[in-house]
């Protein structure tokens, strides 16, 4: 037996099968690796979300930062168009007035607009060169804080007066203010200009120095403005005293205008009707009464929100006598003006008062007299009558009232149409039984009779078709909440 050494035992390269060069194949990747880093695909996935997420944050970064500019660029067009005003207006906003400046001058007006008191109150103080403003004599009490002007002036009887005060303007408590109006006739017959008088009371010399009379004497704006150029408070007080005398001259004086604007006056005139005439006549108040002995115009208007007005007016063309919650106290008489216009009209109008009016029809030939009353909330009486010189006239006549009774009373030269109406309570129809010279009674011709509406005709002799041209009346009385009364030929 042949033994072999031991290296000759191990086997060669030549005895080992496959042995030599040998070409390899990578084995299959598995699902998931253990490596942390990803693997190709991923990576590239992820690199393309990068570039795309980056592009999308540039696109927006760039329309954020160009909304941004915009909105700037409108603030900045915004604050000019609105703050430069605003800097300029508070930079020439006027001081408060001084102790001795005098008041700003309020709008003139204009004698061509309508007529009224709201736009007929006010003038202006251009003429400086002509109007007096300074205080003739002044006494001072210190001790008893007493502190008193006055001043007088006169304006020839022509063209318009106007007198104004913004003195009740300037306080909220018209306890610490009083006013007073009086107008008059001069009892100096030698006489032949208006003749205004104006006194002051003052708690304090400061508030009277605060306090003066301006008169002016050309144009359509002469007259009188009384005026405060400071605050009155409770600490103060402040009376007011203007008396107007006409003079007594003849002919009569004629006046175009008269007007007066003292919210917190009392204003009292006199019996004017003798000798002044205006064409119109405007009278305006607020918290004080409103009395009238006897004035005349062609135009009157009278307004007082909060306080009565009371006497006696004559009226040619149209009168109006209108408060909130005042009283309406008055005789008015209404005369015909052929020249002028074909009708005469009378407004009484108030809220919160009663009214109590007397009405006489003037005209020596047949004229249209148009009348409407209105309250809301107080009791209503009107008497109508003919004055004995005139014959029936064709009186269309409005009655409104809500929550208080409505009486109307019409003299037995009324001929016409006549309507009852209220809504919760009662409507009375009475007729007295009266006879014509010649024995003829009147006649009475329902066409409704209810509780709540009555309505038809009275006259004397037949009831006019409708065909005739016969001036009739027409009377229309409407009631809510009280009882309303129609009494035919009282």
């Amino acid at each position: 037996m042949i033994i072999l050494d031991a290296e000759d035992q191990r086997p060669s390269k030549q005895d080992i099968p496959g042995a030599g060069l040998t070409l390899r194949f990578p084995e299959k990747a598995v699902a998931r690796s253990d490596s942390p880093l990803p693997d190709y695909e991923t990576s590239e996935a992820r690199q393309k979300f990068l570039l795309q997420t980056a592009s999308d944050r540039k696109i927006f970064d760039t329309r954020l930062w160009r909304a941004i500019l915009y909105a700037f660029l409108i603030y900045v067009l915004l604050s000019a168009v609105i703050g430069v005003p605003i800097v300029l207006l508070r930079k020439h906003k006027p001081t408060p007035p001084y102790v001795n400046d005098p008041p700003p001058p309020p709008p003139p007006w204009d004698p061509s607009s309508s007529f009224g008191v709201s736009n007929a109150g006010l003038w202006s103080l251009d003429d400086a060169d002509t109007a007096g403003c300074n205080w003739m004599t002044i006494r001072e009490d210190p001790e008893h804080n007493i502190f008193t002007g006055s001043i007088q002036h006169s304006i020839p009887p022509l063209g318009s007066l106007l007198i104004r005060s913004n003195a009740s303007c300037t306080t909220p408590d018209f306890g610490d203010l009083a006013g007073n109006l009086t107008v008059g006739m001069n009892p100096d017959s030698s006489a032949t200009q208006v003749l205004f008088q104006v006194n002051v009371t003052a708690s304090s010399g400061e508030l009277l120095y605060n306090t003066g009379a301006c008169f002016n004497d050309l144009g359509p704006d002469r007259g009188l403005f009384v005026y405060v150029t400071r605050n009155i408070t409770t600490a103060d007080y402040l009376e007011l005293n203007i008396s107007v005398l006409f003079p007594r001259t003849e002919p009569d004086t004629f006046l175009d205008n008269f007007v007066t604007y003292l919210p917190g006056f009392s204003q009292g005139f006199g019996n004017l009707t003798d000798l002044v005439y205006f064409t119109n006549l405007a009278i305006e108040g607020a918290w004080r009464d409103i009395l009238s002995t006897a004035l005349a115009a062609s135009r009157i208007s009278v307004r007082n929100s909060f306080a009565s007005i009371r006497g006696a007016f004559y009226a040619s063309q149209s009168i109006c006598l209108d408060s909130i919650k005042g009283n309406l106290i008055t005789d008015v008489t209404l005369t015909s003006d052929p020249s002028e216009q074909a009708l005469t009209s009378l407004t009484l109008d108030t809220g919160d008062g009663g009214i109590d009016a007397r009405v006489t029809l003037v005209a020596p030939t047949t004229h249209t007299f148009v009348a409407d009353v209105k309250t809301f909330n107080g009791p209503l009486k009107i008497h109508v009558n003919h004055d004995p010189s005139t014959p029936p006239m064709p009186l269309q006549l409005t009655v409104q009232n809500n929550l208080a009774a409505t009486q109307v009373f019409l003299d037995n030269k009324y001929e016409g149409l006549f309507s009852v109406q209220t809504k919760l309570d009662k409507v009375t129809v009475q007729q007295s039984n009266e006879t014509d010279p010649e024995g003829q009674r009147r006649t009475l011709r329902f066409n409704q009779n209810s509780s709540d509406r009555v309505g038809g005709w009275v006259g004397w002799g037949k009831q006019p078709g409708s065909g005739d041209a016969v001036p009739q009346g027409q009377v229309k009385i409407t009631a809510s909440l009280g009882p309303a009364l129609l009494q035919l030929g009282s």
